[in-house]
This record gives structure tokens, C-alpha cells and sequence, in this order.
């Protein structure tokens, strides 16, 4: 907060406030010549409480104006490449290469979320993950251990696990067993 406060924001101050929002790659002191003033003037306006919230209130608005607008834009121009894109798959189905078609499911996919991302900045190590590569007696032994490992972590004691069953007579029984988690891959 500045010490020498505006008590309104003007006429002046909104034109400042214009000027920084078709500027604002420009300095400061661009803008306290523009208006011909000095720029301690001009810092004592901007950093007044009245012209900071006018100021704060005006960039919203503009962000999101500028926003919609290229939101709405962008929007558009995919529609339209989207739809020449698909109707040149379509048409020209058997006369377009291989390598179009892959570069352009795999824009699709990236756009969707789906593959690595690909930064040119820096290289990032990409994880291969082969599902259903390992045979069954191995994953088997993988959960057999874990649920060894499970076991001999758990605190529980085997009173702790209780599972209620009718007998024959129609009776309830207590069987007393430890409680197994899920492993992963398991139903």
C-alpha cells in the first residue's frame, strides 16, 4: 500500500489501466511518458489501493474476454481440421500413406491423454509396461508371497477375524480364520 493513497479512481487512472493491458510487454516508465508524467507519479497511483482494486477488476475481465475469445477460436479451427482430417481418411482412404494415418492417430491419442508426452527440453525416460507378459505359476508365486509378507505383518490376531456360518442344523458356527486382502490382479 502506498502512503499517498487516491481516494477515486478517475478518468486518468483508467486510461492507465488501458494503456497497461494493450502494453504489457512495455516498462513502466513507457507509460509515465506516454502520459506525460513522472514515474514516481505514476507509482503512486498504481500502487493505491483504489486504483489496484480497478486495476485487479480490469484484468479479469479482460483475461476473460481474451479467454473465451481464444478458447472459442481454437475450438473452431480443431472442429474444421478435425472434420477435413476425418473426411480425408475417409475419401482417400486406400490412397493415403501408412505414416499419415499413424502420425495421426498418434496426435489424436496424445490430444486425448493417451501415450508419452514429448517434451524438446529435455529428454524423459519413458516406463514400457507389458501386460500379461509374466506366465500364471509366476504371478502365482508373487501373490503367495506377498500374502506371506501380508501375514507376517498384519497385528491382527486370528480372534480378531471372525466369519459367521449356519451349520447343518441350522445353527450358527464360529470359524475362526485370519482375513485375506485382495492381491492385485485377483477378483
Amino acid at each position: 500500500m502506498s502512503q499517498v493513497q487516491i481516494k477515486s479512481v478517475s478518468h486518468w487512472h483508467e486510461q492507465i489501466v488501458d494503456w497497461m493491458l494493450t502494453n504489457p510487454h512495455l516498462p513502466l516508465k513507457d507509460c509515465a511518458s506516454y502520459f506525460d508524467r513522472t514515474p514516481t507519479w505514476l507509482s503512486t497511483v498504481i500502487h493505491s489501493d483504489a486504483f489496484e482494486q480497478y486495476r485487479a477488476i480490469r484484468f479479469a475481465q479482460h483475461q476473460e474476454r481474451v479467454s473465451e475469445s481464444v478458447l472459442s477460436r481454437v475450438h473452431g479451427v480443431a472442429d474444421v481440421a478435425l472434420d477435413v482430417l476425418q473426411e480425408r481418411i475417409e475419401v482417400e482412404r486406400e490412397k493415403i500413406s501408412l505414416d499419415f494415418v499413424k502420425d495421426a492417430a498418434s496426435m489424436a491419442l496424445q490430444q486425448l491423454g493417451f501415450g508419452a508426452k514429448h517434451s524438446p527440453a529435455a529428454a524423459t525416460p519413458s516406463l514400457t509396461v507389458h501386460v500379461n507378459a509374466a506366465p500364471r505359476e509366476v504371478l502365482a508365486e508373487a501373490r503367495d508371497s506377498l500374502r506371506r509378507l501380508h501375514s507376517s505383518n498384519t497385528d491382527e490376531s486370528p480372534e480378531d477375524a471372525v466369519v459367521v456360518s449356519p451349520t447343518q442344523e441350522g445353527g450358527p458356527t464360529v470359524d475362526v480364520e485370519k482375513p485375506q486382502l485382495p492381491i492385485f490382479g485377483e477378483p
